[in-house]
């Protein structure tokens, strides 16, 4: 996989917790936030995704929102174990 090094910004709170938990995961610091930026990209797009379903069949129901929210919580399982088995 092709990478870029750039330069960003954090809340030094947020680097410390970053840094601890990338630590405890045995990854760099840069493996870590490459995998939790894939993760709230792949948030955000199943939000993108949620809202256009509503804007056509209108509000889930709860039994609904709780197999999407299954179906969701499986999936990223699935997501991290591959990366950490890549890694």
């Amino acid at each position: 996989m092709a990478t870029e090094k750039i330069s960003v910004t954090f809340p030094e709170a947020v680097v410390s917790e970053a840094r601890r938990i990338a630590r405890e995961q045995g990854v760099s610091l840069s493996a870590y936030l490459a995998q939790a930026t894939q993760e709230a990209n792949r948030r955000a797009e199943t939000l993108a995704i949620l809202a256009e379903i509503r804007a056509e069949i209108g509000e889930l129901t709860p039994a609904e929102a709780a197999q999407i929210d299954a179906e969701i919580a499986a999936d990223e399982a699935r997501f991290l174990n591959a990366e950490r088995m890549a890694s």
